[in-house]
């Protein structure tokens, strides 16, 4: 599904849309009470979440292609460093906030983080600009 979607959208807007359903959805995480429901709003988290992470993994080997590189290994070392590191900085900060927000505040707030970072991720020359 995500590779279909990807073929007919750009990948920024994808990438966009996912991060979007997933900013809808992880509130949701937090109202639910009982098993099943939550099993659903999960499902749907990942879903999001596949629309968010897939597309980015594999813009990252189009962008080594258009350089002409052939460092895939070194980029996708980077991106996992990259993403491991991010969810170590989660847990700490929510470790941090615990003692202060409630469980749904934490999902609201990262669901603010997400829409905030939309923009940045619908320009287009953002990585040009910065290689200047």
């Amino acid at each position: 599904m995500v590779s279909r979607v990807s073929n007919v959208l750009p990948i920024r807007v994808v990438i966009s849309g996912g991060v979007v359903a997933m900013a809808a959805v992880l509130p949701l995480v937090g109202l639910v009470e009982h098993v099943v429901p939550a099993g659903v709003v999960l499902c749907l988290l990942a879903v999001a979440f596949g629309f968010t992470v897939n597309p980015t993994t594999a813009e990252l080997g189009n962008a080594i292609d258009r350089r002409g590189l052939t460092c895939y290994a070194a980029a996708y070392a980077v991106f996992n460093v990259s993403y491991a590191s991010g969810m170590m900085a989660a847990d700490a900060l929510a470790s941090l906030t615990a003692g202060r927000l409630s469980f749904l505040h934490l999902l609201l707030c990262a669901s603010a983080a997400l829409v905030i970072c939309v923009p940045f991720l619908l320009q287009k020359d953002a990585a040009r600009q910065c290689a200047r």
